[in-house]
């Protein structure tokens, strides 16, 4: 006799807690090396200063951290604020790409980057709006903010 367990979180919530959690270890590490690095890029002046993209990336570090958390939680504004946090820190990082870098956008791999960005949002946008996880955000987080 076999026992099944039922798992407590949907499939793609939990691929998209450990998304969440990827993108805040990303920013991490990039602020650890910008702030061990950042006397290299200051003498060869890095625009924007390697400390201020340091201190951004822990802000977004910690914004993903706390997204993952009220996912985790399964608290609804994580269902609504994940993709709107994907969009804001994908245009962020294109933006700062498409500002600041010396080479042509589109030719120096932007394209990629944009469509990865892209995929993401979709992804995250469909992955926690899917009909059948609204029982999970209302049973575990209560109310339910509407669509």
């Amino acid at each position: 006799m076999s026992v099944y367990l039922v798992p407590k979180r949907p499939l793609t919530v939990t691929l998209t807690f450990w998304g969440v959690i990827l993108f805040s270890l990303w920013n991490v590490s990039k602020a650890v090396v910008l702030l061990q690095d950042s006397a290299l890029l200051l003498a060869r002046a890095i625009q924007p200063d390697p400390r201020l993209q340091a201190v951004v990336a822990l802000v977004w570090a910690l914004l993903f951290g706390g997204a993952a958390w009220g996912l985790w939680q399964a608290r609804p504004f994580a269902r609504q604020g994940i993709p709107l946090l994907s969009l804001a820190f994908g245009l962020y990082t294109l933006g700062i790409r498409l500002i600041f870098s010396p080479l042509p956008f589109w030719s120096s791999g932007g394209s990629l980057d944009t469509l990865f960005f892209l995929m993401v949002v979709i992804l995250s946008f469909l992955a926690l709006k899917r009909a059948g996880h609204r029982h999970y955000f209302v049973e575990r987080g209560g109310l339910e903010i509407s669509d």
